[in-house]
C-alpha cells in the first residue's frame, strides 16, 4: 500500500515538475519554489480541478500549494536518490504512463458514461423483455415514519392518523424529515431493528402501527408495501440499475468499434501456446486468422 502511494506521490511530482519545474523566467508572480522548481500564481490555476476553478476559496488554493510543496520535496529527493533509475520503479511508471494514454484515447473517442445516452423508452423495453432478471431475493418493506420524542405525543398523534394524512402529520410532528410516500425506499425486512421487524411485519398494507419504542424516540409506521421474496421488482427499483447496465454495452460496444477500427491500422500478432496455467473457457475477439497474419494489417504504430 505505501509503495503504490509512493509511485503515485512520485508520478505527480514529474508531471508537476514537468508542467511548472522547468520555468527558468516564469511570467507568473512566484508564490513557492523548493529547490530549482517554482510554482506560479499562473501554474496553480493549472493544478486546480477544472469544475472548481471559479468557486474555489483561498485556504483551498493554500492546501494546493502545500501538498506541491510537499510532492516536490518528496519528488526531489526520490531524484537525488536515483529512484527514477530504478527498473522496477521505471516499469511501473511505464505502465501508469500506457493506462494514462488509454485512458484519454478513450475519451478523446467519447467513450465515456457522459456521452452514453441511453433513452427511458430503452430502460421500460429493457424491464420489459427481462423482468425474470429483477426478482427479489429477500422479503422486502417500504413504508413511512413518523418519530416523537415520548409515547404520550406519539398516541396523539396516532389518534389522528388516517388513511390520507400521515405525511402531512410527518410534517408537522416528526423531528426526523418527513418522507414522500412514493419517494419512500425498500428497505429488507430482516434488516430493520428487531423490535421494529416484529411489529410491521404483522401489519397489511395501507395499515398504520401502534406507537413502538425505537432508539431514536417513539415510532409509528405506514406500510406502503411488502413484497415477498421471489417477487418481481416494480421498474422505479430497477431503473437506475437498468440504465447502468445498457450504458455499460453502448460503451462496450462502442469500444469494441474503435477497436475493430485501430486493429485494421496495426499489425498485430500473437502465441499463446507457451502459457501455462490452468485451462478455462475465454473469449478473446478475433485479431486475424493465421492464414492472413502476415499478408493484411501491415501497417504499423509507433509511440515515437
Amino acid at each position: 500500500m505505501h509503495s503504490k502511494k509512493y509511485i503515485a506521490i512520485l508520478a505527480i511530482g514529474i508531471l508537476v515538475s514537468y508542467l511548472i519545474g522547468c520555468q527558468k523566467n516564469p511570467t507568473s508572480p512566484v508564490i513557492a519554489r523548493v529547490g530549482s522548481a517554482v510554482l506560479t500564481l499562473e501554474n496553480l490555476e493549472k493544478l486546480l480541478p477544472k469544475d472548481y476553478v471559479a468557486s474555489a476559496t483561498r485556504d483551498h488554493k493554500i492546501t494546493i500549494v502545500k501538498q506541491w510543496i510537499d510532492n516536490q520535496i518528496l519528488f526531489q529527493e526520490a531524484l537525488r536518490q536515483k529512484i527514477d533509475k530504478d527498473k522496477n520503479i521505471q516499469a511501473r511508471l511505464e505502465k501508469m504512463r500506457e493506462d494514462l494514454f488509454c485512458a484519454e484515447i478513450i475519451s478523446r473517442s467519447s467513450i465515456t458514461p457522459v456521452t452514453t445516452t441511453v433513452s427511458d423508452d430503452q430502460i421500460k423495453e429493457y424491464y420489459t423483455n427481462n423482468k425474470e432478471q429483477f426478482t427479489r431475493d429477500r422479503d422486502m418493506i417500504r413504508f413511512c415514519e413518523i418519530t416523537v420524542a415520548d409515547m404520550k405525543t406519539a398516541w396523539i398523534v396516532r389518534n389522528q392518523v388516517t388513511l390520507d394524512n400521515f405525511y402531512a402529520l410527518a410534517t408537522k410532528y416528526s423531528k426526523k424529515p418527513a418522507c414522500e410516500p412514493d419517494k419512500a425506499q425498500y428497505v429488507a425486512l430482516d434488516d430493520l431493528p428487531e423490535e421494529i421487524r416484529i411489529v410491521v411485519s404483522q401489519i397489511r398494507v395501507d395499515g398504520t402501527t401502534s406507537p413502538i419504542q425505537t432508539a431514536e424516540g417513539v415510532s409509528i409506521f405506514r406500510i406502503l408495501d411488502k413484497p415477498k421474496k421471489g417477487s418481481v421488482k416494480s421498474f422505479a427499483e430497477c431503473e437506475v440499475e437498468i440504465k447502468g447496465q445498457l450504458s455499460t454495452q453502448d460503451q462496450t460496444s462502442s469500444m469494441e468499434a474503435l477497436l475493430a477500427d485501430l486493429r485494421m491500422k496495426v499489425n498485430v500478432e500473437f502465441d499463446f501456446s507457451g502459457i501455462t496455467g490452468q485451462t478455462q473457457p475465454v473469449s478473446i475477439p478475433a485479431v486475424v486468422d493465421s492464414s492472413s497474419l502476415h499478408a493484411v494489417h501491415t501497417d504499423t504504430v509507433s509511440s515515437e
